[in-house]
């Protein structure tokens, strides 16, 4: 329903400004939105301009309450709704490739091991389209599970041969190494090559590559932990060390205990929190 008005409303404007996001399209259906990118453009706009309508007047209330004698409350509500609207719009266009992104770490984080199971099962020397149900099947990798449960959609339902199949796949998965992947197998089947070896040649490099990640990855885990335990650890705690003898000194009269709880209690936890939350973003390998 909020599409189909977003789309009447707005539809002329989103196909005229269109030609200025020429890859925001290819994101969209690398990501698996099944929508246009005037139909999303036009969603953008609607949303923004929604998002305008009910935050004018209730800015203009709030500001004539907090302030009734400036002179330009009315014109700050406006420019304040102006600025919100215009960074959701912002929103709209730049999380599309976020997505993206995200959606190929995953698959890249699993790819090492998706390609050295998938050689193993193609060493039986079954056919290409055999090896990959069975792989979709049984793997345990559902990131790189759900691209190849695209060849083999194509395959099953679709009637395309793998060649095709696999080109279909390429357009739409949002992992450049799942592209090469791809792409090497349509070359080795074109060229008549062993899919086998291609496979296994494949898995160790990216192995290699993989262990190469790991390895700086440690490196800079040792330098974050050393920051975070001088910098905030023993920060804190020299703050609280040093109130307490400067309080005990000159015996000023202000109570430091809220804050040297807060302190120990609730922004430590916090940090660490954090902490954690971006190490394990920047891991490569996600669980494995």
């Amino acid at each position: 329903m909020i599409l189909k008005l977003a789309n009447f409303m707005f539809r002329d404007v989103s196909k005229k400004i269109a030609i200025f996001f020429p890859e925001l399209g290819n994101t969209l259906k690398k990501i698996g939105l099944k929508m246009s990118l005037e139909e999303y453009l036009a969603l953008a706009i609607f949303t923004s301009f929604l998002i305008f309508l009910i935050l004018f007047p209730v800015l203009s209330l709030v500001f004539t309450l907090l302030f009734p004698l400036y002179m330009f409350t009315y014109l700050s509500a406006f420019l304040v709704a102006l600025g919100v609207s215009v960074i959701s719009f912002l929103f709209f266009i730049f999380l599309p490739a976020q997505i993206k992104r995200s959606k190929a770490k995953k698959i890249e984080d699993e790819l090492p091991f998706a390609i050295l199971y998938l050689s193993a099962i193609s060493s039986s020397k079954l056919p290409l389209p055999q090896t990959l149900e069975i792989y979709e099947r049984t793997s345990i990798h559902k990131n790189v599970k759900k691209e190849i449960g695209n060849v083999v959609r194509n395959l099953k339902y679709f009637g395309m041969d793998v060649i095709t199949a696999l080109e279909k796949a390429i357009e739409r998965t949002p992992s450049k190494k799942m592209e090469e992947l791809f792409w090497g197998i349509v070359t080795t089947l074109r060229a008549g090559g062993n899919l086998t070896n291609y496979l296994k040649e494949k898995s160790r490099d990216l192995f290699n590559e993989h262990l190469r990640k790991i390895y700086e990855f440690a490196q800079s885990l040792t330098f974050y932990v050393e920051i975070y335990l001088i910098s905030v650890v023993l920060g804190v705690l020299f703050f609280i060390i040093l109130t307490s003898i400067f309080a005990g000194i000159t015996g000023v009269g202000f109570n430091l205990i809220e804050l040297q709880f807060f302190l120990a209690f609730f922004f430590l936890p916090l940090i660490a929190f954090v902490f954690m939350l971006l190490i394990k973003a920047a891991s490569p390998g996600g669980e494995y």
